[in-house]
């Protein structure tokens, strides 16, 4: 890291830095201390201000990585900013190159912000995303896309938890934006949910014409902040359901219930309210807060599926905190893409934690960077998948 001078091999060519006095010029990232000492840097950032302080332009160098090698070692990120306020009202990203995209920021008088259009070019504009504020300050409404194909209303309780999302029922008469309603511009949603507290007085609707949210039934009411159950409801994922969850003395999430029985007409959990044993999980933990077992079921009742997916037990390396295997007494044609049954000694670390091999998983070996990020992994296939980063720790390629 470098401050108040350009980096001379860029200078009036990649970038002209300027208004450098006191403030960072460039920052490197270094595969190995050799390099370091030599300066060939990996990959590296460069800086130049407004006379504001602000970044004016960013420049990301990435030289040793595989984005030098696919023609691709520089991109630019160009800012504008309020002169009042500092807010970004622009950005460009690679500004007049083939693969360049811009962003354009509009807020309100509070300083919110209220619109975000995006372009390939910055002449023709599409609008992204519009947002809307109750009067005491936090988001109300997101209108999405140029043609509007949804509006997300969002509601709070009085200490500003959030309540839910559009509707529990997802009709346009129980939604707060009356989305999809007879001469509405937007779409119907396509989604909500409503967050359980301690009951029905958690939370009273600002328009006592509209009720967006179920009344959880069956839960047990917290006033600690965790939430006590969830009501969701995805119509094209299927039918809508009430999650109720429960805890320990520590606050630790020991269990999870689904249940049934949801009337969209009235947008209540009607008399055919029943718990389910689908989804349901529950969860224990050692002494030391380790996850000690985590039984998982499936979807049985609505798609068939075996009841049982996860029965885990989790054994870690005596007199540490280190996991050493996981077993699953769950038969492994169950359910594909979970983690099955694993031999002792199946994780193991360096001195300082860092996971070096997954026996299970196929990893014969993990490389870490100085900076504790993964560098390769080496596959017992013969596969290696190599990792590259930017000056700022950031990963930014992979083969």
């Amino acid at each position: 890291m470098d401050y108040d001078t350009a980096y001379t091999p860029i200078s009036g060519t990649y970038l002209t830095q300027e208004n450098l006095r006191n403030r960072v010029s460039w920052s490197s990232y270094f595969n190995t201390s050799g390099a370091q000492d030599s300066m060939n840097f990996a990959t590296a950032t460069f800086y130049s201000y407004d006379i504001h302080g602000n970044v004016g332009t960013l420049l990301q160098d990435y030289k040793g990585g595989t984005m030098s090698r696919l023609y691709n070692r520089f991109k630019k990120i160009q800012y504008k900013y309020d002169l009042i306020s500092g807010k970004v009202n622009w950005v460009g990203y690679q500004p007049g190159e083939k693969d360049a995209f811009y962003h354009r920021y509009s807020y309100d008088a509070e300083n919110r912000l209220t619109n975000v259009e995006t372009s390939h070019d910055s002449i023709y504009w599409e609008n992204e995303a519009y947002y809307e504020y109750y009067k005491h300050g936090p988001l109300s409404r997101t209108v999405l896309g140029q043609q509007q194909v949804q509006g997300v209303d969002y509601a709070y309780t009085l200490q500003g938890w959030l309540k839910g999302v559009n509707s529990t029922a997802v009709t346009p008469v129980f939604d707060m934006g009356g989305d999809g309603s007879s001469g509405s511009q937007v779409a119907k949603d396509v989604y909500g949910f409503g967050i359980h507290y301690y009951g029905k007085r958690d939370y009273t609707p600002i328009n006592s014409a509209v009720t967006p949210f179920a009344t959880g039934i069956g839960i047990k009411v917290l006033f600690n902040g965790n939430i006590a159950a969830i009501s969701q409801n995805i119509p094209l994922l299927g039918k809508p359901l009430e999650y109720t969850y429960s805890y320990d003395v520590l606050n630790r999430l020991k269990g999870m219930v689904a249940c049934k029985g949801f009337d969209s007409l009235t947008n209540a959990w009607n008399n055919s309210f029943a718990t389910l044993s689908d989804f349901k999980e529950t969860i224990s933990y050692d002494g030391n807060g380790n996850i000690q077992t985590y039984i998982r079921h499936g979807n049985n009742t609505f798609a068939g599926s075996p009841l049982a997916m996860d029965s885990l037990v989790y054994n870690y390396r005596p007199g540490t905190n280190k996991l050493s295997y996981v077993t699953d007494a769950v038969d492994s044609s169950y359910y594909g893409n979970d983690i099955d049954n694993q031999d002792a000694g199946n994780y193991a670390y360096d001195s300082i934690g860092n996971v070096l091999s997954d026996v299970r998983a196929g990893v014969d070996s993990i490389k870490w960077t100085l900076y504790g990020k993964i560098a390769r992994i080496y596959k017992h296939n013969g596969k290696v998948i190599s990792y590259s980063y930017d000056a700022g720790e950031i990963g930014s390629a992979r083969r």
